[in-house]
């Protein structure tokens, strides 16, 4: 107990570190580390000389270098400005070798390092850019290389923070790359071209089919290849972790491997440690393959923890395990504890370790279910109420059905190609794929359940957990959340529904294009209006909460219309679908829209201060939305004085 308090401490030093270096600037963030090392090195000192105190100097020692580990891993300053690389033969191009294998789509997502510099960085890309692999050099012209210092919009999706969790530094995207050279062949560059090649091909295959698509990205981990409409429905219906290669995946690899090894190996493994190292190989290549993403990695630690107590005879507690690996993961890469792939995966495995004996699938899809709610409502402010039916019909089918048929169909592609019948394996893993579409389908129609209704399950559960006679009965204890669980619900639902208060009210907002600009109209009474809408419709409520939008009435787009009726695109048709299902739509009332030299002079305002302009108006007033932050930067037209 001793030893797994003592994991979950480190890791909370290390979480500790990380937002203490993001709340503080950087010279108090410099004179904590400048304390804290000394002290470390002298705790440690103390532990060796003084016998009776050692332990708890050591622990103490760890605890100060984990909260180090934490604040100095977390440099933003070098993250402001692109990296500086070693020119090309053209001093317009910028050189970056290539890491690991590519990840394709709409566009092509590439781990790579600047030439000259350490450090790497997480590049999008044209999608005819791929397949990459280890080695290989690009060139990307210095005009088109972009770096990402922020979210776009309030409440958005930091770039930044993805290129972290992939372990790279910086965030850029560029409008033109081409191979440069082959470059080097390190040790695992066959490897990674292999894996490059075979996403490639997994992603162009799926590509119109639905079901594949749903095999490919939940087995393989090329999300791209599953549409975001679907992608949207799976979350919504609580089923979003099938496509998120998560502990479930890795485990059913490990034992199918595991099962394979023993069978075919026997003669010549004398042990079944030998058998299970053997094995591991299969994992750790299955792990690349899906991205070495927090969840799977997770996995691949806690397989191959147990897997070496199993072969040493060494029992194993799985909260140990669990705390362990949490500790390793963070002091590895520290940036994985705002993660929330890594906040689902250990909260999900928790709540199965702490499982009740005899917890059908209902139980267990209930209590993990409750587990994850905060972070659901902290990252994404919907529930998945649903969760527990859609999983109780999804899982089975998942685990059963597409994961052993989808595994088998990408090990005997090679050979049912020779004789002609390549997709047949395939289309019997699309039968379940398309069984849990269905489903999400279904689930997702159905009214949503907001943080609200949390929170009041939550209060609820609080106060009916304070009846002793109610406290006692068995059900009650299977069933009802944990106190912990339902605090951290309530912290979580009131943070999500007070926007920040730095947001400004504006009259409109605009970001986009110059040309086909998008505009958020918020009239003095009534809903608002946007114009030309942009992005995933799914990002849209949270967007309008952000803003201070409580409802939109009117949703249009500036372009022709065929026929004679009036068709509207299919863009706003699914954004007025979605505002709709999440309670933000309203009857069509009409707005002044601002004049259309307004719109293009906030942009260009804007534009000086980032290559994705995010405009909000207050009559005059231009504030612009940079690196996550609002600046007051401008005016629409001179003041009294005659200056701009």
């Amino acid at each position: 107990m001793r030893t797994t308090a003592l994991w979950l401490a480190t890791a909370a030093m290390v979480a500790a570190g990380q937002g203490l270096s993001r709340v503080v600037s950087p010279p108090v963030a410099a004179a904590i580390v400048g304390g804290a090392w000394p002290l470390a090195v002298a705790l440690a000192i103390v532990g060796v000389l003084l016998e009776p105190r050692r332990r708890a100097a050591l622990a103490l020692g760890l605890l100060l270098v984990a909260l180090v580990r934490g604040i100095v891993a977390d440099d933003r300053v070098e993250s402001t400005a692109v990296p500086a690389a070693t020119r090309g033969a053209d001093p317009g191009l910028h050189l970056y070798t290539v890491r690991e294998a590519s990840w394709p789509g709409g566009r092509c997502q590439v781990l790579a390092v600047p030439e000259g510099a350490g450090a790497e960085a997480w590049l999008e890309l044209p999608s005819a850019a791929c397949p990459l692999a280890a080695g290989d050099v690009i060139a990307i012209p210095t005009h088109t290389l972009v770096l990402s210092r922020g979210p776009a919009w309030p409440w958005g999706v930091d770039p930044v923070e993805v290129a972290r969790s992939r372990g790279a530094r910086w965030a850029l995207s560029a409008e033109r790359a081409w191979r440069w050279a082959p470059g080097s062949s390190p040790p695992m560059a066959p490897y990674w071209r292999s894996i490059a090649a075979l996403r490639q091909r997994l992603w162009t295959q799926s590509r119109g089919d639905d079901a594949r698509a749903f095999v490919v990205s939940s087995l393989f981990g090329v999300r791209a290849a599953l549409s975001t409409t679907r992608r949207r429905e799976l979350g919504i219906a609580g089923l979003g972790h099938l496509i998120a290669v998560s502990g479930m995946q890795v485990s059913l690899v490990a034992w199918a491997a595991h099962r394979f090894v023993l069978r075919a190996l026997a003669p010549w493994l004398p042990s079944v440690g030998l058998a299970f190292a053997a094995s591991t190989v299969f994992v750790l290549a299955y792990v690349g393959l899906v991205g070495a993403e927090a969840p799977s990695v997770r996995a691949a630690i806690m397989v191959m923890g147990l897997g070496i107590a199993a072969t040493l005879g060494r029992p194993a507690q799985g909260l140990a395990v669990l705390a362990c690996t949490s500790c390793v993961m963070l002091l590895a890469r520290p940036s994985w504890v705002f993660d929330v792939g890594f906040q689902l995966s250990f909260a999900a495995m928790a709540a199965i370790l702490r499982m009740p004996r005899g917890a059908g699938l209902a139980l267990q899809s209930w209590r993990v279910g409750w587990a994850i709610m905060p972070v659901i409502v902290w990252h994404f402010g919907e529930t998945g109420g649903w969760a527990v039916p859609a999983n109780a019909i999804a899982v089975p089918v998942f685990g059963l059905w597409v994961t052993p048929l989808g595994i088998l169909a990408i090990v005997t592609e090679p050979v049912l190609d020779a004789l002609g019948w390549g997709g047949l394996v395939w289309t019997c893993a699309g039968w379940g794929a398309a069984l849990i579409l269905d489903v999400a389908h279904a689930f997702a129609s159905a009214p949503r359940i907001g943080p609200a209704w949390v929170a009041g399950v939550a209060v609820l559960v609080l106060s009916l957990g304070l009846w002793p006679s109610i406290q006692r009965r068995t059900t009650w204890q299977r069933w009802a959340p944990s106190r912990p669980i339902c605090a951290l619900a309530l912290a979580a639902t009131a943070w999500r529904a007070s926007p920040p208060s730095e947001v400004p009210v504006a009259d409109w907002v605009a970001f986009g294009t110059p040309r086909s600009p998008t505009l958020v109209v918020r009239p003095m009474a009534g809903p608002a209006c946007v114009r030309n809408p942009s992005g995933s419709p799914h990002t849209w409520p949270r967007l309008l909460e952000a803003l201070h939008v409580e409802a939109v009435g009117v949703v249009t787009a500036d372009v022709p219309r065929r026929g004679a009726g009036p068709v509207d695109p299919p863009h706003v048709l699914a954004l007025r679908a979605e505002l709709e299902a999440a309670g933000l739509g309203a009857p069509a009332i009409p707005c002044p829209e601002p004049p259309a030299a307004d719109v293009a002079l906030a942009l260009q305002t804007c534009g000086r201060w980032g290559e994705r302009p995010f405009a909000a108006v207050t009559g005059p007033i231009v504030r612009c939305f940079v690196a996550g932050d609002w600046r007051t930067v401008g005016r629409l037209q001179s003041d009294a004085t005659g200056e701009p």
